[in-house]
């Protein structure tokens, strides 16, 4: 097989060593008022289109990298960022801190760290048999597909880009933790209807799921308007 690749906020906290990872997730609300959010929103993401749902993931995402990142260390919004050349966003002013995002259909993440990272989240749906094909090595359970899925989606976000086909990657799974070329992870069946996955490359401890409410992140967009 080959080929490419109504919950409130909730924050993960863990350890990673001797490093403080924080995830934070939250329920995409597509009916919901966001445009409080654009405040939050890096300088090139500013032109997005509210009313095409792909784009209020992104808004969803990006406030949340700013919430978390004001929370963890104080940075205020906007941020800057630049790309590297395969397109992954990294911090230009603030180096030490390391960040990673992806939103699905429900369902948006975001996750600060020291060290380089990478997190995924899916929407469990039907798919088709050829991107099964094309994501599940030989020997890997189809029953398990979104959790292969979101693995080796963090995998590559971790290390930046896609060195090889989604069916390459043979991760070794152990309850809900997992293993792939000197990397770690873990899967996460909390959030509902989803599936994610956080890699790092040092082992962590398995994290602790809290709950935040999403007036949260609305109130955190309003109070920062008005200190500008």
């Amino acid at each position: 097989m080959c080929g490419l690749f109504d919950s409130p906020l909730l924050t993960i906290t863990f350890r990673l060593r001797s490093t403080i990872l924080d995830i934070y997730c939250t329920k995409i609300e597509y009916d919901a008022d966001i445009s409080a959010l654009y405040y939050l929103l890096p300088e090139k993401k500013a032109y997005l289109d509210l009313t095409k749902n792909s784009a209020k993931g992104i808004v969803y995402a990006y406030a949340l990298l700013a919430f978390a990142l004001y929370k963890n260390h104080g940075v205020s919004p906007p941020v800057t960022l630049g790309y590297t050349e395969y397109n992954k966003p990294y911090f230009t002013d603030r180096e030490d801190i390391r960040f990673s995002i992806s939103h699905t259909d429900t369902h948006c993440l975001c996750a600060l760290s020291n060290q380089p990272l990478g997190v995924d989240i899916q929407t469990k749906r039907p798919v088709r048999s050829s991107l099964i094909r094309r994501v599940l090595a030989e020997n890997e359970d189809p029953k398990h597909f979104f959790s292969y899925w979101v693995l080796k989606e963090s995998y590559i976000k971790l290390i930046g880009r896609m060195d090889r086909p989604l069916c390459d990657m043979k991760f070794s799974i152990t309850g809900d933790s997992a293993a792939f070329n000197n990397t770690h992870s873990y899967i996460f069946n909390e959030i509902p209807d989803c599936r994610a996955a956080v890699c790092a490359a040092d082992y962590f401890e398995k994290p602790e799921l809290r709950n935040v409410d999403l007036a949260h992140l609305l109130s955190f967009a309003a109070d920062n308007n008005k200190n500008t």
